[in-house]
C-alpha cells in the first residue's frame, strides 16, 4: 500500500513538473527522455530541476560522508543563481519574480529526489542513483555554459 502511495505521489509532482510551459521568450534546449524520444524544455526549468535534485544529493552525500559534497552544494548554488539570471534576464522580471516562479520546480525535484534516495537505498542502488543524477546535472550545466557563456563569468 505504502509504494503505490509513493507511485501516485510520484506520479502528481512529475505531472506538476511538466505543467510549467514556457513562454515565448524563454530559451529552450532539447532534453533526452530516459527511455527514448526527446522533448524541449525552458532552460530556467532544466536548471532549477538541477537545483532541487543536487541540493538534496549534497545533503545525501554529506550524510554519507563523502569529499564530493560541498562541491555538490556549491554547485546547487551556482545552478539556483543561473536559473534566476535566466528569468531575469529573458523575461524582464525582478530577482524576486523569478524566484516565485522558479520555486515549485526546485521544491518538486527535491521533493522526487527525496523518494528515489528512500527507494534506491532500499535497494541498494543509491550509488548509481547518486552517479546517474550527478553526471546528468554537470552535463545539462555544461550544456547551458556553451549556449550563454557569460553566464557563468557574471
Amino acid at each position: 500500500m505504502r509504494m503505490i502511495r509513493t507511485i501516485i505521489l510520484t506520479a502528481a509532482a512529475i505531472a506538476t513538473l511538466f505543467s510549467t510551459t514556457a513562454l515565448a521568450e524563454d530559451s529552450t534546449h532539447t532534453v533526452k527522455k530516459a527511455k527514448g524520444g526527446t522533448y524541449e524544455e525552458a532552460w530556467w526549468k532544466t536548471l532549477a530541476y538541477c537545483t532541487g535534485q543536487t541540493n538534496i544529493l549534497a545533503e545525501w552525500a554529506k550524510g554519507e560522508g563523502k569529499p564530493e559534497a560541498a562541491a555538490l552544494a556549491n554547485g546547487s548554488n551556482v545552478l539556483w543563481s543561473l536559473t534566476i539570471k535566466r528569468l531575469v534576464t529573458e523575461r524582464g522580471i525582478s530577482p524576486e519574480e523569478a524566484q516565485q516562479i522558479a520555486l515549485p520546480t526546485v521544491r518538486d525535484a527535491a521533493a522526487l529526489q527525496k523518494q528515489g534516495i528512500t527507494i534506491y537505498s532500499a535497494t541498494g542502488q543509491m550509488e548509481d542513483e547518486f552517479k546517474s543524477k550527478v553526471d546528468r546535472c554537470n552535463s545539462e550545466l555544461h550544456e547551458y555554459v556553451t549556449a550563454f557563456p557569460g553566464d557563468l563569468a557574471q
